[in-house]
């Protein structure tokens, strides 16, 4: 397993002889499998195989080569059922390894990667990493500091052999960052801690009521920073602004400085022209341009039925709303725009597009005050819902 690429060749000489089969006959329920997920290059099987590889490299990271490498082999183990994957694969994994031999102590290292191997990316890039809650979750699910270390390999070795959209560098920087973070707390005993926020200069044009845009490159995108009198249905005009202009946005936050509303925005195109944007918000809030009417959701997207769901355990400072839907220009305006209606404040958004479906997470705050009420958090559950089913 240690191989490296040539372990390509040699599970290919296994699966003719058979030999698969008889070291591992859990092996058939995902041989020559489809993944769901288009983003995925390969079957079940040969991604698999290819995690194996990509893990070769990272084994000087890690104290226990041997748990990342078998980890890599059974991390999807549990897919070909109905129930989720890294669930279903845990008592797999767990029986697996005991009769590879391992003690129990690394039985139940290895169920618990396979477990959750999803846990880093899928919070990596659907929490707000300044929330202590999320590294909490990292922090408690895994445990100590050697699980975690296994557990980011595992993370950038499924993702690397699944395709490069799913290893990007912004994806890579919001992993390893809250692995990072995660780490700390794991090896200090002092827990995350909300990381402040730096105060920003307001420009002379911005006290005079008008936007300010600045843009800056990425490696793999753009950020935008916007400065404007503050109020509610700033956001939602201002992801009108983009969703209009065909930017995709990746995440963004916003928070209030002294009666101005300052967002910052992370964009997946490297060419955003700040003069544009600032033109094509003038017209959105002077009346100029309907967004309502320009980011209508075709017949197709309008037929789908979205999943919103608030998380009460992902945060204590905020309400957290899930937002499942079929991915077009306009979502985050749509969610932003219902919440503004009801004067629900978004504090920070963080999406997630993987194939057809995007998930974005809104971090919702009351306009002067913290989380929502739970019939309150009802409420806006259900009207975001029926502003995206429209």
């Amino acid at each position: 397993m240690g191989a490296g690429r040539g372990l390509l060749a040699v599970c290919e000489t296994l699966e003719e002889t058979g030999a698969v089969a008889r070291i591992l006959p859990e092996w058939e329920r995902i041989r020559l499998l489809p993944h769901a997920s288009i983003i995925h290059r390969f079957t079940v099987d040969r991604h698999t195989i290819e995690a194996c590889i990509e893990a070769v490299v990272l084994l000087p990271r890690v104290a226990r080569p041997d748990v990342l490498l078998v980890s890599a082999l059974l991390h999807d183990i549990g897919k070909g059922s109905l129930t989720e994957h890294s669930v279903a694969g845990e008592p797999i994994a767990r029986r697996i390894a005991t009769r590879m031999g391992f003690p129990d102590e690394e039985v139940e290292l290895i169920s618990l990667l396979v477990r959750w191997h999803l846990l880093l990316s899928t919070t990596a890039t659907t929490r707000d990493p300044d929330d202590p809650a999320t590294v909490d979750l990292v922090v408690d699910t895994m445990g100590d500091a050697e699980a975690l270390a296994l557990l980011t390999a595992l993370t950038e070795a499924d993702a690397r052999a699944t395709s490069a959209q799913a290893w990007t560098s912004w994806r890579a920087r919001l992993i390893l960052d809250l692995s990072r973070r995660a780490a700390r707390v794991l090896d200090t005993g002092i827990a995350a801690g909300e990381r402040p926020q730096a105060a920003v200069e307001i420009p002379e044009s911005v006290r005079s009521g008008s936007a300010s845009f600045r843009a800056e490159p990425l490696a793999d995108g753009a950020r935008v920073w916007v400065i404007a009198p503050d109020r509610l249905g700033l956001l939602a005009d201002l992801a009108a602004t983009f969703a209009v202009a065909r930017l995709p946005v990746r995440a963004c936050r916003a928070w209030q400085q002294a009666g101005f509303g300052v967002s910052v925005w992370d964009l997946d195109d490297s060419y955003v022209d700040a003069a544009v944007l600032r033109t094509r918000f003038s017209a959105i809030t002077e009346g100029r341009l309907d967004p309502a009417a320009r980011l209508a959701p075709s017949a197709a997207a309008r037929g789908s039925e979205p999943s919103v769901v608030v998380r009460p355990e992902a945060s204590s400072k905020a309400t957290v709303l899930e937002v499942r839907t079929i991915d077009r220009p306009g979502v985050v305006y749509t969610v932003a725009a219902a919440l503004a209606r009801m004067e629900i404040a978004v504090r920070s958004a963080h999406i997630s597009t993987l194939g057809p479906q995007a998930v974005d997470v809104f971090y919702l705050q009351e306009a002067h005050a913290g989380a929502l009420a739970e019939q309150r958090a009802a409420e806006a559950a259900h009207a975001v819902r029926a502003a995206l089913e429209y």
